[in-house]
């Protein structure tokens, strides 16, 4: 990875994938091998995944759902107002 960074003109991506042939680094680790941007998506989406099963199991057990999850005026960030 770093061979490739040093030999290589350009931003670099670095897709890290579980169960891959590369090694998942932390975007710390990332910047020191050469890497500009760092890509984790299925890490993003097995979190969502297991969100959503933990949304699920409560609202079969009839939880108010909504005190767990984000409301939107929380994550609208940098976005004009309607």
């Amino acid at each position: 990875m770093r061979r490739y960074c040093t030999e290589v003109t350009g931003p670099k991506l670095a897709n890290m994938l579980e169960q891959g042939k590369t090694p998942i680094l932390s975007p710390a680790e990332l910047a020191d091998v050469g890497f500009s941007i760092a890509a984790y998506p299925l890490t993003l989406l097995s979190a969502a995944i297991k969100a959503q099963e933990n949304a699920l199991a409560l609202l079969k057990v009839c939880v108010r759902v909504w005190v767990w999850v984000w409301v939107w005026e929380w994550v609208r960030i940098g976005l004009p107002e309607p």
